[in-house]
């Protein structure tokens, strides 16, 4: 879990080009699975990488605040991890208004 939370709060600061960052955690659970969400208001995720993110070596194409592209290594991660943990994750973003990962964790019974 903490590897999951470390990649995606570390690429909301890295891609966030606010003054002022903004990353907001919300969980929720019902009988069968934790669900988490994390926001940010960073730059936002383009409709046409959305898919292809979770793929290893597959990025956005964005640079982050150090002039750096991403590896593609990060998010795929992340889903590997979570898929082992027996959720999903999924993607919502707007540009230029942020993005949301939700991810769901089975509970162990």
């Amino acid at each position: 879990m903490s590897q999951i939370f470390n990649n995606l709060i570390d690429n909301s600061i890295k891609y966030n080009t606010s003054d002022k960052k903004s990353v907001i955690i919300e969980i929720e659970e019902d009988k069968n699975y934790y669900t988490f969400k994390v926001k940010d208001n960073s730059r936002g995720i383009d409709d046409a990488k959305k898919h292809e993110i979770f793929e290893l070596f597959k990025t956005a194409g964005i640079k982050d605040k150090f002039g750096k592209e991403g590896t593609g290594i990060g998010l795929a991660t992340v889903k590997n991890l979570v898929t082992k943990l027996g959720g999903k994750i999924t993607l919502t973003s707007k540009l230029g208004e942020g993005s949301t990962f939700t991810f769901t964790v089975k509970k162990l019974l």
